[in-house]
């Protein structure tokens, strides 16, 4: 837990949607280093869907979504 950042995408000033906003910091984190596969757990399906289209910014890069249910179970997001 120590070497765990929590960013809010709702501290980010600006009208940007939130999913325009988690992509920048995701996108930004992967810029910087040396990462090869990133997951992203969220209650919106808009949310993920933008995550995974980072793809083409990233083709190198393998992006995993899962979708956070009500009751807090989780289910592998696949677009529609």
């Amino acid at each position: 837990v120590d070497n765990i950042h929590v960013h809010r995408a709702g501290n980010i000033p600006g009208n940007e949607q939130p999913a325009h906003k988690k992509t920048k910091i995701i996108s930004d984190y992967v810029k910087k280093g040396n990462v090869h596969s990133v997951h992203m757990y969220d209650d919106s399906k808009t949310n993920l869907h933008h995550f995974l289209k980072m793809k083409e910014q990233h083709p190198n890069v393998n992006f995993h979504a899962y979708h956070v249910q009500p009751d807090g179970s989780t289910k592998k997001y696949k677009p529609e």
